[in-house]
């Protein structure tokens, strides 16, 4: 069973390169595979210009989630250690053999998807079509990144699909963490101001009645 399964993922690999091989489709991949990170981070400086205040936590969230990505990615590459594909022309046939270095999961997918993920989040709190646009564009990375590296047969299918999970995860719960720690300030804010709006009540009773004292005493 795992045998098919591996098959059809070399197949599927394959398949994604020969339907859409040119030397246009080749320049294209290899400029979005090698330039991914800076295609995504290109965001970043739009969301800066326009807030720099309210860009300050989803950019810090940005740094810890990629970090804990690559970090699990790696822990991952060393337990699975599944070799990268290279494929060979054997007379006629074509044959997907093992190479160097760990393949599962994949840390260009992996990534693209935390950052796209965060920064979408970051997005969506954004009035206007801009966000949206910006929005599209980021998601398009998000399949095209995972998808170049299968073209380029670098990765199998299943090798990106779990690194876009993987990042996913990732970004949800920085993401569902954030919420939380927000929340938790929010109410201790709410909380402070009740205790400085009650002082300050009571200071105004005290000079209240100072000053009533100083009327009703008599002459």
């Amino acid at each position: 069973m795992l045998s098919r399964l591996a098959m059809l993922d070399d197949q599927l690999m394959l398949r994604a390169h020969w339907a859409l091989a040119s030397p246009a489709m080749e320049a294209a991949m290899h400029f979005v595979s090698s330039w991914s990170a800076p295609l995504v981070l290109l965001v970043v400086p739009l969301l800066i210009v326009r807030d720099r205040r309210k860009s300050l936590a989803p950019l810090t969230l940005l740094l810890g989630a990629v970090f804990v990505s690559n970090m699990v990615a790696e822990l991952l590459r060393i337990t699975i250690e599944r070799p990268r594909p290279v494929v060979v022309q054997v007379g006629a046939a074509t044959m997907v053999v093992a190479g160097h270095g760990s393949a599962m999961p994949s840390e260009h997918a992996a990534n693209s998807a935390v950052a796209v993920a965060i920064l979408v989040y970051a997005l969506c709190r954004e009035p206007g079509w801009h966000a949206r646009a910006l929005s599209g564009y980021l998601i398009a990375l998000a399949i095209l990144i995972p998808f170049s590296r299968v073209y380029l047969q670098v990765h199998r299918p299943s090798d990106v699909i779990v690194g876009s999970l993987l990042g996913l995860s990732v970004a949800l719960l920085a993401i569902y963490g954030l919420g939380l720690l927000l929340e938790e300030a929010s109410r201790r804010r709410r909380l402070r101001d009740c205790r400085a709006g009650h002082r300050q009540g009571l200071m105004t009773i005290e000079r209240s009645g100072g000053t009533q004292g100083q009327i009703d005493r008599p002459l």
